[in-house]
């Protein structure tokens, strides 16, 4: 053994002495605190005084016992859940339902959790228990970042965050923020974990917490390290080291972890070593079989640096097991690398190519339920769906600020006042009905002078086709080979005429809105059918992701007149040999359909000119058929009365997507 190893294992042992009597003097601290509940409970029960605080303290005394003695987490939530019930305390009962949820997830049984999630969500929400819904929120999420639902973990993080601002809850919004931008980092989304990150400092520094403040710094260190900025990633570790070392366990072995992972970024191997045995030493004073995971995959990943294969063999193994106990997804995924990096450099070819064909199945299996691009596209609508909720109660509060102004001013408002306001507003109400006189005889103009061209040529082409074979210049064979491109010519026009009813209707207010409950992929189907022979003829490659039960609230009718414009336009103005997509994404109140071609698509002065509604453009599609424009009007109008609405992204010559959004 060279001086210098012998030199790192004295520096091993007195650094490991150092932590064990850090540990020490916390773990005395913690367990005064648990033996005080414990001491509290049993005089509860001596006394047969079996109160609402009795329950509390059970359900305080259960989560002491988390990472610490798993088993005693279980015995004390579940004694609180069967008393809740005999005394039919609500909240009592949720609380336990929401540890027992966090019990099961920790071990592994995702499905059995989420079972315990809803029934706690269940019973906060009728209670009306804000802070306790939000703290559903927060575990049933973690549980979902675990199983590899992203996109449900980005739904109801934003959940939980909204309600924690909502009611200025302001300690469990940090908690979301935090765990959130875990969640990002997780991912690769290293600006978006930073940003939340920092909101969740700005909440620790609102609410003065120390060490909730040093935990989101000892993350924001560790997404520093993978942005590579390695000078704010060492003093943010170094801050928090600092921070733990007093009376926080757990978070004192992330810190070491955080430092752990600045060695090995910088090459620095032994060092690295050290900062994660110390880590692991402190864990294992706790039961945190997630933390123990990290450790061991940190510890494989040093081993393969320092060409130790034998113990790198060994903690992949370990650490492989663990994430298929707990059911880590994500985990799983950096087992699988590192044994077939450790396959690899043993030469056994056979062996890394079997590791790499299951981390490669895995990662597709992740990424088919969602991707880093679907994870932003859920944040910006869910960001959008706040926005316009927040705009809504500021113009209200605007709106009953107005009324008391209104109604205290009344008094004081002379009879010439409001003669001469009954005047103006009666003035103003005309002009705005001259007005819409004059745009809707423009735009009557501009539809009937557009869909008269476009239905000229094909009645005409009609006509003269009936005539020829009628006086016989032409054969039954020759009609027969025309017969399918007069039959599209006749659908198109067929449907301009109802395009044409539709918005005549709209414009005259008489159309009517009778709403029923949908299969999306049903209705889907069946207009996809009617037009088989055009995307056969196209070779258009037809993929559809809609779940077979998803479902919206919408007028049948008006869903087929919007999904055989946007369908038709899609396969019309696509180019041969394309595809097609058709997607959902669902919120708590709406669905959002997406569908995306790969066609000769719009500027941008077009699509403007569409969502105003203020012209109808006409475009050549891609086989030189006529388009009126009308059609995309038309959904408009029709989503609006159906409290939807339509968002269009297109690009010449790249393509266009649709989205439209529907009520649940």
């Amino acid at each position: 053994m060279s001086l210098g190893q012998k030199a790192i294992q004295l520096l091993i042992k007195n650094s490991f002495l150092l932590v064990l009597i850090l540990i020490s003097l916390n773990l005395i601290s913690q367990t005064k605190e648990r033996d005080s509940l414990l001491t509290k409970v049993s005089k509860y029960e001596s006394e047969k005084d079996f109160s609402e605080k009795y329950i509390d303290d059970l359900v305080l005394l259960s989560y002491q016992f988390r990472y610490k003695r798993p088993d005693s987490l279980k015995l004390y939530a579940t004694k609180a859940l069967r008393n809740s019930k005999l005394l039919d305390y609500k909240k009592g009962e949720a609380s336990a339902l929401l540890r027992l949820g966090d019990y099961y997830s920790d071990i592994g049984k995702l499905n059995v959790a989420v079972e315990y999630f809803e029934k706690a969500k269940k019973i906060a929400k009728s209670e009306n228990d804000f802070a306790l819904l939000v703290d559903t929120y927060k575990s049933e999420a973690l549980q979902q970042v675990f199983s590899g639902k992203s996109r449900e973990a980005v739904m109801t993080y934003y959940q939980g965050i909204t309600l924690a601002k909502d009611h200025e809850l302001f300690e469990q919004e940090g908690l979301l923020r935090h765990n959130l931008g875990f969640f990002y980092w997780l991912n690769k989304l290293y600006d978006d974990a930073e940003k939340e990150y920092l909101i969740a400092d700005s909440l620790w520094i609102l609410i003065k917490d120390k060490n909730h403040k040093a935990a989101t710094m000892s993350n924001i260190a560790l997404n520093a390290i993978d942005k590579k900025d390695f000078e704010l990633a060492k003093r943010y570790s170094d801050m928090c080291v600092a921070t733990f070392k007093e009376d926080q366990p757990l978070w004192f072995s992330r810190a070491q972890r955080v430092q752990s992972r600045w060695y090995l970024e910088q090459r620095l191997y032994d060092e690295a070593l050290l900062r994660n045995l110390e880590s692991e030493k402190i864990l294992n004073t706790l039961n945190n079989s997630r933390d123990q995971l990290e450790v061991d995959i940190l510890f494989t990943r040093i081993y393969l640096e320092l060409n130790d294969l034998e113990n790198a063999t060994k903690k992949s193994a370990t650490a492989f097991n663990t994430a298929q106990k707990v059911k880590d997804i994500n985990s799983l995924l950096q087992c699988y690398e590192n044994l077939e990096k450790i396959e690899r450099k043993k030469s056994n070819t056979a062996k890394a190519l079997f590791y790499l064909e299951q981390y490669k199945s895995v990662k597709d299996s992740l990424n088919s339920k969602i991707g880093n691009n679907s994870i932003r596209l859920a944040k910006a609508k869910l960001d959008f769906e706040r926005n316009q909720a927040d705009l809504l109660q500021a113009n209200q509060k605007k709106l009953e600020k107005q009324k008391v102004i209104a109604g205290t001013s009344l008094g004081l408002v002379s009879i010439f006042m409001i003669i001469i306001f009954l005047i103006f507003k009666n003035s103003k109400s005309q002009k705005k009905i001259n007005d819409e006189l004059t745009r809707l005889n423009d735009s009557k103009n501009r539809v009937f002078s557009t869909i008269g061209n476009d239905l000229k040529q094909p009645i005409s082409t009609l006509q003269e086709l009936l005539r020829l074979y009628r006086k016989k210049n032409i054969t039954a064979k020759e009609l027969k080979n025309i017969t399918p491109k007069l039959k599209e010519n006749v659908d198109d026009s067929a449907i301009s005429l109802n395009n044409l009813l539709f918005w005549a209707q709209t414009q005259m207010k008489t159309l009517r809105v009778v709403p029923e409950v949908i299969y999306l992929k049903e209705a889907f189907n069946e207009i996809c059918s009617i037009y088989q022979e055009q995307i056969i003829k196209k070779n258009i490659n037809i993929q559809c992701s809609i779940p077979k039960n998803t479902i919206v609230f919408v007028d049948r009718e008006h869903l087929n007149i919007i999904l055989k414009n946007i369908i038709s336009n899609a396969i019309k103005f696509s180019n041969s040999n394309k595809k097609i997509t058709f997607d959902v994404l669902q919120s708590l109140r709406t669905t959002q359909m997406l569908i995306c071609d790969k066609g000769i698509g719009m500027d941008k002065e077009i699509v403007s000119k569409i969502l105003s509604k203020e012209n109808i453009p006409s475009a050549n599609r891609t086989n030189n058929e006529k388009g009126t424009g009308l059609g995309l009007i038309i959904c408009q109008e029709l989503l609006e009365l159906n409290k939807g609405r339509l968002e269009i992204e297109s690009e010449p010559n790249r393509g266009s997507c649709f989205y439209i959004t529907l009520p649940n």
